[in-house]
């Protein structure tokens, strides 16, 4: 536990502690006069510390969950909650215990509500967020094989292959930099799977590439077809 989390939990408890020896202090006759109301009036203290609790511990979590925008707007809400409902009690202290447990009822529904409504953009704006980062890392792993299995094939320049590897392998690379990205955001299941493939195969065409392996260039010239023509059916399957 680092030292900011043990300053938070620090005045978590001291907040907690505090509020609770105040009302049990402030309150300690009424609780005799009206028990159920002063119960009413604890869980709702209680309810309202957690609350606060939650937005010094969690806001890190939070804003992971639906971003910086939307967590400020639902932190404010909650922050703000536990301070209306607590004011509400003060001011219905005389109040019948129905008409106060209706108030914090309707004070509870309004914010549920208001918080209902923000965190669906929340969660849409984190699954965009999400998405892209897909992309970006599914087009930086491609980047990666190609670059490797680049440098491998430049270590055959001594070999009678050479020119056909490097030729096939450079028409391959050039397809693969034309065609759509990878990972792109709400395509078919279909073509996640032939993505997979590709890399599959181009993962087999540098192991194959090695200079530590036994060179088969068929096998090679295999692969490098294998993998065009995935690329181009992939590409096919995305246009329909």
């Amino acid at each position: 536990m680092n030292l900011t989390r043990i300053l938070k939990v620090s005045a978590c408890f001291i907040l907690d502690a505090a509020l609770i020896v105040s009302f049990t202090y402030f309150f300690a006759l009424f609780s005799i006069l009206n028990p159920a109301k002063s119960t009413l009036m604890l869980i709702v203290l209680l309810c309202g510390l957690a609350i606060w609790n939650l937005v010094i511990l969690a806001p890190r979590e939070v804003m992971n969950k639906l971003g910086i925008a939307y967590s400020v707007f639902v932190l404010s809400l909650l922050a703000i909650y536990p301070f209306i409902s607590i004011i509400v009690s003060i001011l219905l202290l005389q109040a019948n215990t129905v008409w106060y447990f209706t108030a914090q009822l309707l004070i509870a529904f309004v914010f549920i509500m208001l918080v209902a409504i923000v965190l669906p953009f929340g969660k849409k704006q984190e699954a965009e967020r999400e998405a892209q980062e897909q992309v970006a890392a599914a087009g930086d792993r491609l980047s990666l094989l190609l670059i490797q299995i680049d440098d491998v094939v430049g270590d055959h320049a001594n070999t009678d292959n050479y020119f056909t590897m490097h030729d096939q392998f450079a028409r391959l690379k050039e397809r693969l930099h034309a065609s759509t990205p990878f990972s792109k955001v709400n395509q078919k299941i279909i073509v996640s799977e032939m993505e997979r493939e590709i890399i599959d195969e181009l993962h087999t065409l540098y192991q194959r590439l090695k200079p530590e392996q036994e060179h088969n260039i068929v096998a090679i010239q295999a692969t490098m077809e294998q993998i065009q023509r995935l690329v181009k059916h992939r590409e096919q399957l995305l246009i329909k």
